[in-house]
């Protein structure tokens, strides 16, 4: 597992957390991690410790190791497997894709669009993934 691949299990997670550990524990974590991402330390330090938030609980432990094996989260896997069975009627294109990351600019936050999902965002007071409501 490279240190790359640890960055962005620990950016991915952040979206994830309020389903893994519950509202209460998520704004914590994800705050732990947030002050990580946009440190200044020594990247092998961020990494050390990042490792050490992501094993804290046994929920984030298990979806980060099925991220760090796979390369995207855990329920992506199903998403991708499902398109690849998929043998729509000739002439008819292909499905949209199963899920898009989309990284924020400032490099602290990835959240993976599955299909036709709304964009969100997760508010670090709150502790939530809230959608982006459109114009």
């Amino acid at each position: 597992m490279g240190d790359d691949a640890i960055l962005e299990a620990m950016r991915t997670v952040r979206g994830c957390l309020p389903g893994l550990v519950g509202d209460a524990e998520a704004a914590g974590i994800d705050r732990e991690l947030a002050d990580l991402l946009v440190s200044a330390a020594d990247a092998a330090e961020i990494i050390d410790q990042g490792l050490q938030v992501l094993q804290r609980d046994e929920a984030v432990a298990e979806w980060a190791a099925a991220f760090l094996a796979d390369g995207f989260p855990p329920d992506v896997r199903a998403l991708i497997e499902e398109r690849e069975r998929y043998s729509g009627l000739p002439g008819h294109g292909e499905p949209p894709p199963a899920a898009r990351r989309c990284a924020c600019p400032n490099g602290d936050f990835v959240r993976w669009r599955r299909g036709g999902e709304p964009l969100s965002v997760f508010n670090v007071a709150t502790g939530r993934v809230t959608p982006v409501r459109s114009r």
